[in-house]
C-alpha cells in the first residue's frame, strides 16, 4: 500500500513541454541502431551503475556526430532498468527547451514521479516558497530536488541518472555555467546517489566550467573516438537501414519489380559509408531521403546521393540538404519561383518560431490553408519531424538544417536560403493580425465569476479553449519577432494601435498562461525598438504601462481579473492606462478612493522579508539589488521586475547587519554578529566564511577591484580581508577614548581608488590609509555616526579628506540619521532617518532636492550606478525602489502625515473620523470625501479608538468627547489620559469578516466579498485600522457591508463603497 500523502497528485510544477526524451512529440527521434556505439554505451553504462564514481559524465562532439541519438538510447535503456530519474533535451529556439527557466522544475517533476515518497516534501517546499519556480536555479535545485531527496530513504548503491542533452543549446551562457556548477554538487546527498550525463558541442564556456572541476568528472569527445569504430558503427547503421528500405519497398514495388536481395551492392554501400564518415546525421538523413517518397525507386535515389561526392564535413551536409530541397522542384507541380516563395514562408516560419506549433496552429497564424502547409512539409520527411498526430508540433529533425537555411554566407549557393529578419517581420505582422482579429482577446477571457479567482483555479483545458496555442504564441512572442526583424516602430504603427486597444486584454492573457513576470522585459524590449524621434507618444504609453504592471504585479499574477479592479482603481488619475481603459472598471465599486494624480517616485515595494531591513545595496550594473534583514536572510531582487531571485540564509543564523556587492557584481558580502559571509551571486554558493574576532560586524564594503573586504566591528576594530583566499590581511585598532574598552565602528567605506578607508564612530570619523593602516585624518564630531560614504571624486561630503575641514552641513534630518549614500557622480546625497522619509540633497549647494515619503523608519539607502534609482530598507520589513528623476507628487489635500490610529463611521455613514500620530483628528464627508474639519490635539489624536454617538453630535474617544456642530466644528470636552494606538487586529478585523458583503482577508491584502477575495490592496493601502458600514438592519435582514474606511501607517485615509449586487465579473455581463 502507498501512504495517502504519496497518492496525492504531484504539485503542478511548470514543465518545459517536449523536454523529456520520451515526450510524445519526440517519439520518432532516432536512437542508436543495435550493435552501434556499443563500446561507448558500455562505458557510459558502467559509469552510471557505479555508486562511487564521478557524478558527471560529459560527452562532447561537433554537430552531427550523434550526441542526441546516444542520449536518447541511454535514457531509454536506463528507463527500462528503472535507473533513469529524469531527462531534459535542450533545443535552440524552441520555447522553454531553449532556456533554463524550467530546467530544474521539469527535472524535479520527473524525479517526483520516480520517487513518490518525495511528494510530501516537495509540496511542503511549495507551500513555504510558492514562487520557487521563478527563483534562481540554485534555490529551485535545493528546495525542489536536493532537500526533498535528503529526507527520503533510497538505496544509495543504486544511482539515479539524469540525462541532459545539448546543453550548448541553452540560450544564456551564464545559465549553462550555473547548471554545470550545481550538478557537480549532489554527492552531498547521502540517501540518494544522483548522477548526471551531459552532452554538448565543444563550446569554450563549457570547457572552462569543467576545467574548474579538476578532473572530478568523466568525459569523452566523440570527435576523438577511434575512426575505425566510427566507420564500423556507420557501416552497421547504413547496412541495416538500407536493408529495411529494401524490404519495405519490396512489399509494394512501385514499378512492379522488386529490389534484388543483395541491394545495395557492396560497392555502393562502401561508397555511401565513405561519404558519411564521421557524420551520423549525414547517414541518417541519407537513409530518410532514400526511403521517402513512394514514386521513386530507392535504387535511383541512392544513385543520386552517390553522385554528390563532396569534400569537408560541413559541405557534405550542406550538399545533402541542397540535393534534398531541389527534389521539391521535381515533385511539386508549381512554378519554381512560387515554390521557393512558399518554402520561405512555410518552412522559414517553422525554423524561426520561438516555440514549435502544429500545422493546424501554424495555418491559423500564417492565414494559409493547412493543406498547403501539410503538402510542403510532407515533401521533406528526411529533414522535418512530421508527427502523425496533427495536434503535435512540426519541427526540423536536426538543428543543422535550420542553421543551413539561415546561414547568410551560403546565400549565393543555397537557392532556398531564408532571410531571418524578413521572416521575423512576417511573423510579427501575422501575430498582431491574429491578436487584433481573432476575437480571443477581450475582457474576462475565460468567463471567471469572481474577480479574485486565482489563475491556478482555472483548468488548463479551459484556458486552451479560450486561448488556442497560436494565440498564446502570438501573445508571448510578437515583441521578440519585432526585435529580431530589425525594425524600428513609431507612433501610430500597428503595435501602437494594438496596445492602445488591447493592453489589458494582452496582460490578462499573459496572466492566464502564467507569464506576467515576463511582461516588464517584453515592454523593455519594445521600448528599445521605438524610434526616438518619431515615437514619443508610444514611448510614454510603454513607460506608463510598465509602471501600471509594477504597481499591481502581485495581484494580476495571481488573479487575472484584478487588472479591471485593483490595477485600474489604484492607478493614478493621470495614468495613460487608467485614462484609456478606466471605463472597464467594474461598476460594483460605487465609491472610489482618492488617488494621487501622478505615479509616485516609488517604483516598487518588494515584499519578502519578515523583519526589519538593515541594509540595501545595488549591483554595479543596477540589474539586481541585495537586502539584509533581522530575519537572518539576504535577498537578491531583480530591479526591473521586482521579482525575488534568490535568498541566502545567514550561515550562522544571525541577524544581517550589512550587505555589500562587489564592483564586478559577482559577489555579495554580508556582515552578521558572527562575521562575514561571501556569496557567489550566479551560483548562490557560499564562497567564504570570514571569522576572526568573534565581535559583531556592523558594516562591510568591497574595494574597487573586488579583491578586498573591509569590515567595521562592534568593538573598536576594523578588519581587512583578502576575498580570494579568505585570509585576514590586517586589523586596525580605533584609539580608545574611554576606559570601557569599546568604541564601536558603525560604518566603513572605501574611497574610489581604494587607497583610503573611512570609519564612522559614535563620536566622529577616522580616515585610514588602506595600505599602511595608519590614521590619515581624524574628523571629530559630536554626533553619533551610523553611516558613511565616499563620493567618487575622493572627498567626503560633509568633509574634505585632504584638509579635514567641514565642507557642507545639511539641515538635520529627523532625530536620528540611519543611513547615507552618495551618487556615483557625487552630485547627490541621500539620507535616511527615523522621520519616515528619504531626503535627497545637492552636494554643491546643500539644498534639499526631494523628500520621498516612506511607510516606516528607513534604515538604509543606496544609489544605483547611474544615480537614477535609490533603494531603501526600512523597519516595516519593506524594500523599496525609487525613481530619483520623478517629480514629487502632490499629497492628497487634507491627508494625515503620520500613522492612522483609528477610523470610524458615523451612525448614518455620512461622516468618517480619523485620528493620527500627527496629533490631528479629522472628519470627512463620505459622499465627496472632502475634509470637513481638522483639529490639533495631542492626546485625542493618539487615542486607540474614535467613534460617533448615535445622534452624530459628538465624536467619542477614550480620552473624552468632541462636540460636532452643524459645520462639523470641534469643541473639546472632558479630556482623559492618553492611550497607545493599536493595529488592526482582533475586534476590527473580526467585525469586518462577520458581515455579508465586503470584509478583509486575514493578511490585510484583500478586500473580500462574502468571504471571497475580491479587491487586492497594494501595500501602501493596507490597513492599520478600519471601520465598516452596513446596509440592512438586523434582525430583519442580515447586514451587508457596503462601505469600508481604512487608515494606513503612512497617514493615508480612504473610503471604498460597493454595490450590494456584488462584482459583475461574470462573462454574461461583460
Amino acid at each position: 500500500l502507498v501512504p495517502i500523502d504519496q497518492k496525492i497528485v504531484p504539485p503542478d510544477l511548470p514543465i518545459a513541454a517536449g523536454a523529456e526524451y520520451n515526450a510524445y512529440e519526440n517519439r520518432h527521434d532516432p536512437k542508436c541502431h543495435p550493435g552501434t556505439r556499443k563500446d561507448l554505451l558500455d562505458q557510459i553504462k558502467k559509469w552510471a551503475n557505479d555508486p562511487h564514481g564521478e557524478s558527471i559524465f560529459w560527452l562532447s562532439g561537433k554537430a552531427g556526430t550523434g550526441k542526441s541519438t546516444i542520449s536518447r538510447t541511454l535514457a531509454e535503456s536506463l528507463n527500462i532498468e528503472g535507473k533513469l530519474s529524469a531527462s531534459f533535451f535542450f533545443k535552440r529556439d524552441e520555447g522553454d527547451r531553449s532556456n533554463a527557466s524550467r530546467f530544474f522544475t521539469t527535472i524535479a517533476a520527473q524525479i517526483l514521479a520516480h520517487i513518490p515518497q518525495l511528494a510530501k516534501h516537495v509540496r511542503d517546499a511549495l507551500v513555504v516558497n510558492p514562487t520557487i519556480h521563478r527563483r534562481v536555479m540554485k534555490e529551485q535545485f535545493e528546495k525542489l530536488i536536493i532537500e526533498p531527496l535528503s529526507k527520503v530513504h533510497y538505496d544509495p548503491s543504486k544511482p539515479l541518472v539524469v540525462v541532459v542533452d545539448a546543453l550548448d543549446e541553452c540560450s544564456l551562457e551564464d545559465d549553462v555555467r550555473v547548471i554545470i556548477f550545481l550538478l557537480s554538487r549532489p554527492k552531498s546527498v547521502a540517501s540518494v546517489r544522483l548522477k548526471f550525463f551531459l552532452t554538448s558541442r565543444p563550446h569554450a564556456v563549457i570547457h572552462r566550467e569543467f576545467a574548474k572541476m579538476k578532473g572530478a568528472f568523466k568525459s569523452e569527445i566523440l570527435d576523438m573516438v577511434d575512426e575505425n569504430i566510427i566507420e564500423r558503427d556507420i557501416a552497421a547503421f547504413l547496412k541495416s537501414g538500407l536493408a529495411d528500405i529494401r524490404d519495405d519497398y519490396n512489399l509494394y514495388p512501385t514499378g512492379g519489380e522488386s529490389l534484388p536481395a543483395d541491394w545495395p551492392s557492396e560497392r555502393d554501400l562502401q561508397s555511401l559509408i565513405a561519404i558519411a564518415i564521421p557524420l551520423f546525421i549525414f547517414a541518417a538523413t541519407a537513409c530518410l531521403f532514400i526511403k521517402a517518397g513512394k514514386p521513386d525507386d530507392p535504387e535511383e535515389k541512392l544513385k543520386s546521393v552517390l553522385e554528390h561526392r563532396v569534400g569537408s564535413q560541413t559541405s557534405k551536409l550542406d550538399e545533402m540538404y541542397i540535393f534534398i530541397l531541389k527534389q521539391l522542384l521535381v515533385h511539386l507541380a508549381i512554378p519554381s519561383d512560387q515554390m521557393k516563395k512558399d518554402f520561405r514562408v512555410i518552412i522559414g516560419s517553422i525554423i524561426v518560431l520561438f516555440d514549435p506549433l502544429s500545422t493546424t496552429c501554424l495555418a491559423q497564424l500564417l492565414q494559409i490553408p493547412k493543406r498547403k502547409i501539410d503538402i510542403m512539409v510532407g515533401q521533406l520527411p528526411s529533414v522535418m519531424n512530421i508527427p502523425s498526430d496533427k495536434s503535435a508540433p512540426v519541427r526540423p529533425l536536426h538543428l543543422s538544417f535550420r542553421d543551413f537555411l539561415l546561414d547568410s554566407e551560403k546565400r549565393e549557393i543555397n537557392p532556398f536560403w531564408v532571410d531571418k529578419a524578413e521572416t521575423h517581420e512576417l511573423l510579427l505582422t501575422k501575430c498582431l493580425e491574429l491578436l487584433l482579429g481573432s476575437g480571443h482577446l477581450k475582457t474576462n477571457i475565460c468567463g471567471i465569476e469572481m474577480p479574485g479567482t486565482p489563475r491556478t483555479d482555472i483548468s488548463s483545458q479551459k484556458i486552451l479553449e479560450c486561448l488556442p496555442s497560436e494565440v498564446q504564441y502570438a501573445c508571448l512572442y510578437w515583441i521578440h519577432h519585432l526585435k529580431e526583424s530589425g525594425l524600428s516602430i513609431q507612433d501610430g504603427d500597428q503595435a501602437h494601435h494594438f496596445l492602445e486597444d488591447h493592453f489589458l486584454h494582452w496582460l490578462e492573457a499573459l496572466s492566464l498562461i502564467g507569464r506576467v513576470p515576463e511582461s516588464i522585459g517584453l515592454l523593455d524590449e519594445l521600448e528599445r525598438v521605438v524610434d526616438c524621434t518619431k515615437g514619443a507618444e508610444f514611448t510614454k504609453f510603454i513607460r506608463d504601462a510598465k509602471r501600471f504592471i509594477l504597481n499591481s504585479r502581485s495581484a494580476i499574477e495571481v488573479a487575472p481579473l484584478q487588472l479591471y479592479y485593483s490595477a485600474l482603481l489604484f492607478a493614478p488619475q493621470n495614468s495613460l492606462i487608467r485614462g484609456r481603459f478606466g471605463e472597464q472598471l467594474d461598476s460594483w465599486i460605487t465609491t472610489k478612493p482618492t488617488i494621487e494624480h501622478d505615479w509616485s517616485p516609488c517604483l516598487q515595494t518588494l515584499d519578502g522579508h519578515r523583519d526589519e531591513v538593515n541594509s540595501v545595496a545595488f549591483s554595479h550594473d543596477s540589474k539586481f539589488l541585495a537586502s539584509g534583514s533581522n530575519d537572518r536572510t539576504i535577498k537578491i531582487w531583480d530591479t526591473a521586475t521586482g521579482s525575488l531571485q534568490q535568498t541566502f540564509e545567514s550561515h550562522d543564523g544571525d541577524w544581517v547587519n550589512s550587505v555589500a556587492i562587489s564592483h564586478d557584481s559577482k559577489l555579495v558580502a554580508s556582515g552578521t554578529s558572527e562575521g562575514i559571509d561571501v556569496w557567489d551571486v550566479a551560483t548562490g554558493s557560499l564562497k567564504q566564511t570570514l571569522r576572526n574576532s568573534g565581535d559583531s560586524v556592523k558594516s562591510v564594503a568591497f574595494s574597487q577591484d573586488s579583491a578586498i573586504i573591509v569590515s567595521g566591528l562592534d568593538c573598536h576594530i576594523i578588519e581587512i580581508w583578502d576575498v580570494t583566499n579568505g585570509f585576514l590581511k590586517s586589523r586596525l585598532q580605533v584609539p580608545l577614548k574611554t576606559t570601557d574598552g569599546r568604541r564601536p565602528v558603525q560604518a566603513v567605506a572605501f574611497s574610489r581608488d581604494s587607497k583610503l578607508i573611512v570609519s564612522g564612530l559614535a563620536d566622529g570619523l577616522l580616515v585610514w590609509d588602506a595600505t599602511t593602516g595608519s590614521v590619515h585624518k581624524t574628523l571629530d564630531d559630536d554626533d553619533y555616526v551610523l553611516s558613511v560614504a565616499f563620493s567618487h571624486d575622493s572627498t567626503i561630503k560633509v568633509y574634505d579628506v585632504a584638509t579635514g575641514t567641514l565642507k557642507q552641513k545639511f539641515t538635520r534630518h529627523g532625530t536620528f540619521v540611519y543611513g547615507v549614500a552618495i551618487s556615483h557622480d557625487s552630485k547627490l546625497i541621500a539620507s535616511a532617518a527615523n522621520s519616515w522619509n528619504i531626503k535627497i540633497w545637492d552636494t554643491t549647494t546643500g539644498q534639499l532636492m526631494q523628500a520621498l515619503r516612506c511607510g516606516g523608519t528607513v534604515t538604509s539607502v543606496a544609489f544605483s550606478h547611474d544615480s537614477k534609482l535609490i533603494a531603501s530598507g526600512s523597519k516595516d520589513h519593506a524594500v523599496k525602489i525609487w525613481d530619483t528623476t520623478a517629480k514629487p507628487i502632490k499629497t492628497i489635500e487634507g491627508s494625515h502625515t503620520s500613522r492612522i490610529n483609528s477610523v470610524a463611521f458615523s451612525e448614518n455613514a455620512a461622516f468618517v473620523a480619523s485620528a493620527s500620530e500627527d496629533e490631528e483628528v479629522k472628519t470627512w464627508d463620505t459622499a465627496t470625501w472632502s475634509l470637513q474639519k481638522s483639529m490639533m490635539s495631542i492626546n485625542m489624536a493618539r487615542s486607540v479608538t474614535v467613534s460617533f454617538d448615535v445622534a452624530c453630535s459628538h465624536l467619542l474617544t477614550e480620552l473624552g468627547s468632541i462636540k460636532l456642530t452643524a459645520s462639523a466644528n470641534f469643541d473639546n470636552e472632558e479630556p482623559f489620559d492618553a492611550q497607545a494606538g493599536s493595529e488592526v487586529g482582533s475586534e476590527s478585523r473580526e467585525a469586518a469578516m462577520l458581515y455579508r458583503g465586503c470584509g478583509l482577508s486575514l493578511d490585510n491584502s484583500w478586500i473580500t466579498w462574502n468571504g471571497n477575495n475580491a479587491l487586492w490592496l497594494p501595500p501602501e493601502y493596507r490597513p492599520y485600522c478600519l471601520d465598516v458600514s452596513s446596509s440592512g438592519s438586523p434582525p430583519i435582514a442580515p447586514p451587508t457591508v457596503t462601505m469600508i474606511t481604512i487608515g494606513c501607517r503612512s497617514g493615508r485615509v480612504f473610503l471604498i463603497g460597493f454595490s450590494e449586487s456584488g462584482p459583475s465579473s461574470s462573462s454574461k455581463l461583460w
